[in-house]
């Protein structure tokens, strides 16, 4: 958090200079759309705001986690496991929810 308080907040996520932002492929839009909405070709341009809870905390029942089928979690797995440290781990955060509702 800010240490003069909330009106420090800003567009930090968004700024070139920030550790996610910077040269990172593929981009969070282009992410969402390829893996977790699957509408690349539709939506690739609307924006869209993404609320989550920080560290990935949510539970999800089975029924919920069998709505999709298994290569799509295979697809997943596939792009979080590229590296020790990807991109997409942060992008998955983000999209959980989406990713089970």
């Amino acid at each position: 958090c800010p240490k003069e308080g909330a009106e420090e907040w800003g567009p930090w996520w968004f700024e070139p200079s920030h550790p996610h932002v910077r040269g990172r492929k593929p981009s969070m839009l282009e992410f969402y759309h390829r893996y977790i909405a699957l509408d690349e070709k539709n939506n690739a341009d609307q924006p869209f705001t993404v609320a989550f809870p920080q560290g990935a905390r949510f539970a999800a029942s089975r029924a919920r986690i069998h709505a999709r089928p298994r290569s799509y979690y295979e697809t997943l797995l596939q792009q979080l496991s590229r590296s020790i440290d990807p991109i997409e781990g942060y992008w998955m955060e983000a999209a959980w929810y989406d990713v089970f509702h």
